[in-house]
Order: structure tokens, then sequence, then C-alpha cells
């Protein structure tokens, strides 16, 4: 009797560590020495999730004091996803919350921005965001030095970074100096990233 219930439970262990079990015979029913018979195979893709890591806020400054006015930070994307992933802005815009006025405008708008009376200094403000290819990052190569502007209508494709790749962005402006009281903008930047 023991010797039964040790052989059921041989087997049954044989069953369950198994590595692969047919779910299904199909009979084979040949004449000769080599029989063919199809097996479907099917597989199951997982959807690749698209992990980066950009700034949740940035803050630049017009202090028309100073020898170089506008002073922003860097913007540090890093690419945590398994392949390439492309970077581009999907929209820089003004907040419409925004309670200045500023009107986004191409930097071609003025020709001399250095000259804007007080009226043009706070209406008007050519703000972008480009590419820093200045110093050491992980940019693939073919990436583009173009500027997103504010005023600019449509996406601009920036390049593409490897898994754990890091890239910079800067922004940049073009602005009047004839400031006369502080005052605060806001912008809403869109950032895509799409698989290479």
């Amino acid at each position: 009797m023991k010797r039964k219930v040790w052989l059921c439970l041989l087997a049954a262990l044989a069953v369950l560590t198994s590595p692969c079990l047919p779910v299904a015979a199909a009979p084979v029913n040949g004449t000769g020495g080599i029989d063919e018979s199809p097996v479907v195979v099917t597989g199951l893709v997982q959807a690749l999730t698209i992990s980066v890591t950009h700034p949740a806020s940035a803050e630049w400054t017009i202090d028309v004091n100073q020898d170089t006015p506008f002073a922003a930070p860097s913007l540090v994307v890093t690419n945590h996803t398994r392949c390439p992933v492309e970077v581009s802005v999907a929209g820089l815009s003004r907040n419409p919350d925004c309670s200045l006025p500023f009107v986004d405008v191409l930097p071609d708008h003025f020709e001399g921005w250095d000259a804007l009376d007080r009226a043009e200094s706070a209406g008007y403000l050519a703000l972008g965001i480009r590419v820093v290819s200045d110093v050491d990052t992980d940019w693939m190569p073919g990436f583009s030095d173009t500027v997103h502007w504010a005023a600019a209508v449509g996406d601009t494709w920036f390049g593409a970074l490897p898994a754990d790749g890091t890239g910079i962005l800067r922004l940049q402006s073009c602005h009047g100096l004839a400031f006369d009281t502080g005052y605060t903008a806001r912008h809403d930047l869109t950032f895509r990233f799409t698989l290479v």
C-alpha cells in the first residue's frame, strides 16, 4: 500500500515539474520513416513602457541690469527605457492663466529687441528651447540644433537618446529691456517621447 502511494506521489510530482506538457495531441498517420505534424505556436508580446525623467518645472529670469539679462537652467532629460527614444517638443505656449500679457513672437518680429519701449518690452517675448550640444551629452548622431519657438506651430524633433542616455535642453529668449516693474510669466512646455 505504501509503495502505491509513493508511486502515485512520484507520478504526480513528475507531471507537475515537467516543463512542457502538450495541451492537445495531434494524431500522426503516415507510412514510411518520416511523418510531419503541424504545431501552432502562440507568443504574447507585451508593449514596452517608455520611462523618461525630466524637470517638472523650469524657471527663467530677465534681469536687464546684468550683461546677459536672460538666465535659465539646463533641462536634463534622461531615458530610462530599454531602447532609444526620440525627444520632441509638442508645445511651448503661454499659460492662459498667466496675468502677464506677453505675446509669443518669433525672434525676427523685431529688428532690434534692445530698442523696444516699455509697452513693447512688457508685451512681446520670443521664448525658445533647443538642444545643448556644446557639453558632453548622449544625444545620438543626427540630433537637431533647431530652436522650438513658442510662437511656432507644430512639433520640433530634437533627436534620440539611447537607453540610459541623458540629453540637455536649454531655454533661450529675445526680449526687450525697458521693464519698469517686476513681472511673472508662465509657459507650458510639452515633451513628446516616442520609440525610435
